[in-house]
């Protein structure tokens, strides 16, 4: 499983659609969260699932448009499109919290991970459950570890970076940092055993 982290948007809700395209077209991740509680985030997803609910709804309109763009349209033209139409088709892997208390729980390979917009309001029970706690609600990217648990931020939209954690075998969770430009800046492991955290 893979999944894609946006963390803080302080309203750079025009970064989104790069980080869509790039998790979920370019990377094909499994789905995306987006750890910030900002109102025009859900805003730009239900406008993007009603362009998806019309598609579906009118295939012979994305037929004709299709054969349209193919006759008259640029090649850049067409790009967009093809763009536009995947990410729309892809909106309900696309998460955003509703609110500062809503906690997102996901089982990785039997690793439980918390995903939060703070995580001051987590307590000792959802602390001691889990192996990696991933939050929004921080200025830069971060990964700290306590014992053999991990507190992961991966920083603000407006750094225009993306990070993606996947399970890759016997437990083991990792951990990819990408620019917008798609380029790996770092990639990290959490050991599933012990609290050492190594790097790749």
């Amino acid at each position: 499983m893979q999944i894609a982290l946006i963390g803080k948007l302080s309203s750079h809700v025009e970064l989104l659609w790069r980080a869509c395209e790039l998790s979920l077209l370019e990377r094909r991740v499994d789905r995306m969260m987006v750890l910030d509680t900002e109102q025009k985030v859900r805003a730009q997803l239900k406008t993007w699932n009603h362009g998806a609910s019309s598609s579906q709804d009118a295939p012979h309109t994305k037929d004709q448009k299709i054969v349209e763009l193919g006759v008259n349209g640029t090649s850049q033209q067409i790009e967009s499109y093809l763009e536009t139409e995947g990410i729309a088709q892809r909106t309900s892997d696309i998460h955003a919290l509703p609110d500062l208390h809503t906690r997102i729980i996901e089982v990785m390979d039997g690793e439980i991970v918390f995903f939060i917009h703070d995580k001051s309001v987590l307590n000792e029970d959802d602390i001691a459950s889990t192996k990696l706690i991933v939050y929004g609600k921080g200025d830069t990217l971060d990964l700290r570890a306590f014992g053999s648990r991990h507190f992961f931020c991966p920083g603000p939209i407006a750094d225009e970076k993306l990070s993606i954690i996947r399970s890759v075998k016997n437990g083991l969770i990792e951990i990819e940092c990408l620019d917008f430009k798609g380029n790996t800046e770092w990639k990290k492991s959490l050991s599933p055993k012990t609290p050492r955290l190594s790097i790749t």
